[in-house]
């Protein structure tokens, strides 16, 4: 048990440098050639310092020999897979994972040029099986060929967080986040959504691995919107994930509601932007008492609260789930 976590803390890279955004380059076509640019999302192929994803059941051929640099390969979902027929030569620093039911194979043509290097040591080469099935993770921590993908990660914990915060900043939306350990942990991955809905992942960091320092990390999202919400998914190396809670941006007077009575006793709530998120209205006298309080799970785009007995001004607060608020004065 001792060995398995400690090829765990040393599979990822405790280098602060490696904290930084990345490029996501997807495949995005069924099966096509690595060399074929329009086969990826970036309209190029893949570079030093990409994160290079294979996923939604697609594969993607080695068709000319590669040197890459600080790349972060994962070839995830059931059904995708990166199929050799040449050389894949990465840096020290690179990583390749292999998800559940995903795969790497190898052409057949010429076994002893079909294979993956990593920090000049091979991970898959003719002495490998032909097909590397997920889950299994090649470093240049791991073995030699046909030991150069592990899958042992059973033992992983998730990662203690220890704050996620939102500014706005210069024009742009700021992004801290900090850690106060982290066990097999392989990367975050930066969601952003407009709606509290639809979420977009639009920037990848590699994680410290395995350590019981804090860690901080930053991001600058420069495309700013009159409402944006953000969450951060943590994946470890066994490939399973979970997610901060969401942070909101305003960039401008979005409000959630519109407030009115309607008739005696009666608020009326018109919501602005539904987000299928809990509402929770309050009502507080002038005199600073709580006088209801009450939690819609899924409310409607328009509704009303009866609240028999009150007279007078009172002030009215509207909360939802991801962050947006609004008070507000009404008579009853």
């Amino acid at each position: 048990m001792k060995t398995i976590f400690t090829l765990i803390a040393s599979l990822i890279f405790c280098s602060v440098s490696f904290s930084q955004a990345r490029p996501v380059n997807k495949v995005t076509t069924w099966y096509g050639n690595w060399s074929t640019a329009s086969n990826w999302s970036l309209k190029r192929v893949p570079a030093d310092g990409d994160s290079i994803v294979v996923e939604g059941g697609r594969g993607i051929m080695l068709d000319k020999n590669y040197n890459l640099k600080n790349v972060f390969i994962r070839i995830i979902d059931n059904g995708s897979y990166l199929h050799l027929k040449a050389k894949l030569n990465l840096d020290k620093s690179s990583i390749i994972e292999i998800g559940e039911r995903a795969r790497i194979m190898a052409y057949g043509a010429d076994r002893k040029n079909e294979t993956i290097t990593i920090g000049s040591v091979k991970k898959f080469d003719e002495n490998a099986n032909s097909n590397v099935y997920g889950f299994g993770v090649a470093s240049t921590h791991t073995g030699v060929s046909p030991n150069g993908f592990i899958s042992d990660m059973n033992l992983a914990l998730p990662v203690s967080f220890l704050s996620f915060v939102a500014t706005k900043k210069d024009g742009a939306v700021e992004l801290t986040w900090s850690t106060a350990s982290e066990k097999a942990n392989s990367h975050f991955e930066i969601e952003k959504s407009y709606d509290g809905r639809a979420w977009k992942s639009i920037a990848m960091f590699f994680g410290n691995g395995t350590t019981n320092s804090v860690s901080t990390y930053n991001f600058k999202d420069k495309e700013m919107a009159n409402l944006v919400y953000y969450r951060i998914r943590q994946v470890d190396l066994n490939g399973k994930s979970t997610y901060t809670s969401v942070r909101m941006i305003k960039n401008g007077e979005t409000t959630l509601a519109k407030l009115y009575t309607s008739a005696k006793n009666t608020i009326v709530v018109n919501l602005n932007n539904k987000n299928n998120s809990a509402v929770t209205l309050t009502v507080v006298s002038l005199g600073g008492q709580i006088v209801a309080n009450k939690t819609f799970t899924n409310p409607q785009t328009s509704f009303s609260v009866n609240l028999p007995g009150l007279s007078g001004m009172y002030i009215v607060r509207v909360q939802d789930q991801v962050g947006l608020n609004q008070t507000q004065k009404i008579i009853l």
